[in-house]
């Protein structure tokens, strides 16, 4: 079983037709899990429309339990209101992409939180969702720490192993984890190697760096399926899983370990909500 902490999917080119059938193929074959994050930065229409509409279709076909809806990018809710997201069980919501916004500073700036950002983190507070730390830049992510949220860090790797403002620090890592977050290790090349191409054994690396620190109940797995054409290059489909789950056990993780990264932690994070 695996549970994916970021997927793509609802900003993808797909129809909602096309959509529940990838749903059906591709995850009911393989008992995947995974959060249906909606990107709103360039988003052009009212991003309540897709969430009643994805929630409706996930609803019909049995799937709200198993693909928890996120949001990357608060600010697409500003003009609309936040009073609305209590309704979709959301499991967490980023304040940024990559850019500064009116609530904070991306990962390509260098601005910390703004007050529209404490005020948008404390609307979020009260749906029960988490605050995705993803995204943000350095001075947003501890002034964040600060806050009264529930936190987690939705798809990032370790900038030990490979630098990028997308990545976290040691720093990062330990004071998240010391809230009491999890972090997605992301499955896009750009962030896990300097290599022309990644491969479940650079995934795993970075897993391994936080596991050996922290334990297994520290991590799980975000693809970013939809999201990126770098991924990893034999882990391109739920149904790539087992090349990763080998590559652990080869590393010394047991079926405990294997099943908390892959599946448990996520599932513990979404029964928290």
């Amino acid at each position: 079983m695996v549970f994916d902490g970021h997927n793509d999917l609802l900003t993808s080119d797909k129809s909602y037709l096309q959509m529940a059938r990838y749903l059906i193929a591709e995850c009911g074959k393989t008992d995947a899990h995974a959060v249906l994050a909606l990107w709103t930065t360039e988003l052009k229409e009212n991003p309540y429309n897709i969430l009643d509409v994805a929630d409706k279709h996930l609803r019909k076909h049995g799937f709200d339990k198993r693909f928890p809806l996120a949001v990357e990018d608060l600010s697409g809710f500003t003009k609309y209101g936040y009073e609305g997201l209590k309704k979709y069980n959301l499991l967490y919501a980023s304040l940024t992409w990559n850019r500064e916004n009116a609530l904070a500073g991306g990962a390509n700036s260098d601005i910390g939180l703004k007050p529209a950002g404490r005020v948008a983190a404390a609307a979020l507070r009260k749906t029960g969702a988490y605050l995705d730390t993803a995204h943000l830049c350095r001075a947003s992510f501890f002034e964040a720490l600060t806050l009264d949220n529930k936190l987690l860090c939705s798809h990032t790797a370790c900038d030990a192993l490979r630098k990028h403002p997308r990545n976290l620090t040691d720093e990062q890592i330990d004071g998240l984890i010391a809230r009491g977050g999890k972090i997605g290790v992301v499955f896009v090349r750009e962030f896990l190697t300097d290599a022309s191409a990644a491969t479940s054994a650079d995934v795993a690396r970075h897993i391994d760096r936080i596991v050996q620190k922290h334990g297994a109940g520290a991590v799980f797995i975000s693809t970013d399926y939809f999201g990126s054409d770098q991924l990893a290059s034999d882990l391109k489909s739920y149904r790539d899983m087992p090349v990763l789950v080998e590559k652990l056990r080869k590393m010394g993780y047991n079926d405990k370990a294997v099943g908390d990264v892959l599946f448990n932690n996520l599932r513990d994070l979404c029964a928290g909500r």
